[in-house]
């Protein structure tokens, strides 16, 4: 890689023209995967507004889609971070960003946090002199950039870290000039993403690293290895909220332009075999810079398909098998009383593997989407302050369409009933299972959060067996509950328990399926 191709790659943030790269595209491997063009996925490129005659990159937008922030390039080897707010569905005209994150030379947005309370962003500083903002010497730009942490203060930002990871120094041939590109910052703000060429200017490509915060200081820089990283350029990382998958950019792994964008999943501590996201998303030009918003559908990206390079907006492509679509779990939540959308906290655990978990929020109109894989068990639970929380058990052996739920949630109040629909008992006993805990800890915690309130513990059953059997087992199964509670701590005095067998059936026991929903333990708040 000659040096001019290297100043481009770190002016722009993406990358130089493929012809200047040493590696080229490469045949197809073993185990290559690509999403196939699909027909619910379409890309609209943003207004006037947004996109110029000049390089716009390295978008961020918040969840609600009211400010979007981006870099563009300002001047010559100079570029500087806008930001614009959305009015009735319009974007104003964007407006330069103060000091910091913008500083004389080149500033490059990376992301902020979900609670606006933290941005990272990449720019020049002055080699190992940590906060020193841009810096010009004999009237030559400075070509390092650095990684630096901003903390919201007021309406302005204050730089609170500054990282230079592999600390720029003299080396055999002069100064290494590491640069640092597309920092992403994790929401919990203990982990960072970038890419970087740690041996410096000529030496290879760009690969994607990982830190982590321990304490007040962060780890050495982790290489995220050759399952992600390629003989060539890997950059724009961006991590979803759950942890679980890695979008990026890269030209070394075979694709269909000159940078394309994958995917890939955290499986088991490790990364999957990048998944190449398919037309239209990806052309014959230079895309990147992939971000997905919290409802896990919403997506923006940056593309060189109309010329130097514009910010586009699509929806996030379907994982696929064999070419196949993966089933979703949709589930669109309201309250129960009034019909109006819920911003609802969603989990979802694999029955038999609690580390597959997906953690979420709906959106603004209450939903909320995400994939399952076929053949397995999950628990899910969606709650929101105040209202009883909702449990589900779903079992995916025979999906293979979308699975949508309609989920009402009951404010809390008096008459309020809470079915724990995840607690299971051995066979024909009282006896609670062990992996009905984590329903019951649910709801202890609720419980502790409503002291206003008494509860009686029911249990009811199915039609199946003897009348008066069924009455007693139900009281006995009440019972194990209100005892449980009672070890976790709740008053005593607060609970009763009652048995009513198979005399409140809530669906018809002429099919198993409503049998089973007629077997359940419910909380009733008084």
């Amino acid at each position: 890689m000659n040096f001019k191709s290297y100043l481009f790659i770190t002016l722009l943030s993406l990358v130089a023209l493929s012809s200047c790269i040493t590696v080229g595209k490469f045949g197809e491997p073993k185990g290559r995967k690509i999403i196939s063009k699909q027909s619910d996925v379409s890309i609209e490129r943003l207004p006037d507004e947004i996109n110029t005659s000049t390089l716009e990159s390295n978008v961020w937008v918040d969840d609600k889609e009211k400010n979007i922030y981006f870099s563009r390039m300002t001047g010559f080897l100079e570029a500087s971070i806008f930001k614009s707010e959305n009015k009735n569905g319009r974007w104003l005209t964007p407006i330069r960003m103060g000091n910091p994150p913008n500083s004389e030379d080149q500033c490059w947005m990376g992301n902020i946090s979900n609670d606006g309370e933290r941005m990272v962003f990449a720019r020049n500083h002055k080699f190992g002199a940590g906060v020193a903002g841009a810096e010009k010497k004999d009237n030559l730009v400075n070509l390092n950039q650095g990684i630096f942490i901003a903390k919201k203060k007021g309406t302005s930002w204050e730089i609170e870290e500054a990282l230079d990871p592999f600390v720029n120094s003299q080396g055999d041939g002069g100064l290494l000039f590491v640069s640092y590109m597309n920092p992403f910052l994790t929401n919990d703000g203990k982990g960072l993403y970038f890419a970087c060429n740690p041996q410096g200017i000529g030496s290879g490509q760009l690969d994607l690293f990982y830190m982590q915060k321990e304490g007040n200081s962060w780890s050495k820089p982790i290489n995220l290895g050759n399952i992600i990283n390629s003989p060539g350029d890997e950059i724009t990382p961006f991590l979803t909220d759950d942890g679980k998958t890695l979008f990026f950019a890269s030209n070394g792994h075979p694709g269909i332009g000159d940078y394309d964008i994958y995917r890939s999943y955290l499986v088991n501590g490790n990364w999957t075999e990048p998944e190449l996201l398919g037309s239209p998303i990806n052309s014959n030009e230079r895309d990147y810079g992939f971000i997905v918003l919290s409802d896990n559908k919403t997506a923006y990206f940056g593309s060189a398909r109309s010329g130097g390079g514009d910010v586009y907006k699509t929806v996030v492509p379907r994982k696929q098998i064999d070419g196949k679509n993966v089933p979703q779990f949709i589930a669109i939540v309201a309250d129960a009383k009034t019909g109006k959308p819920i911003n609802a906290n969603v989990i979802i655990k694999e029955v038999g593997n609690e580390e597959n978990s997906i953690n979420g929020e709906t959106d603004k109109n209450g939903r909320f989407a995400t994939q399952i894989e076929k053949g397995k068990k999950y628990k899910i639970w969606v709650s929101k302050d105040a209202y009883a929380f909702q449990s589900l058990n779903i079992n995916t052996e025979n999906l293979s369409f979308d699975l949508n739920k309609e989920i009402k949630l009951v404010p809390i109040e008096k008459g309020s009933r809470l079915i724990l629909n995840n607690i299971v008992f051995d066979f024909d006993s009282d006896k609670l299972r062990p992996e009905s805990e984590e329903e019951l800890d649910k709801a202890v915690k609720l419980l502790q959060e409503n002291q206003g309130f008494n509860i009686e513990v029911q249990g009811h059953t199915d039609n199946v067996g003897n009348e008066d059997y069924n009455q007693k087992l139900s009281k006995r199964r009440a019972e194990s509950v209100l005892n449980y509670l009672v070890k976790k701590g709740i008053n005593k005095k607060r609970l009763t328990s009652k048995g009513y067998g198979a005399s409140q059936p809530i669906a018809d026991n002429s099919s198993e399926e409503g049998r089973q929903l007629n077997r359940r333990v419910e909380l009733i708040f008084k």
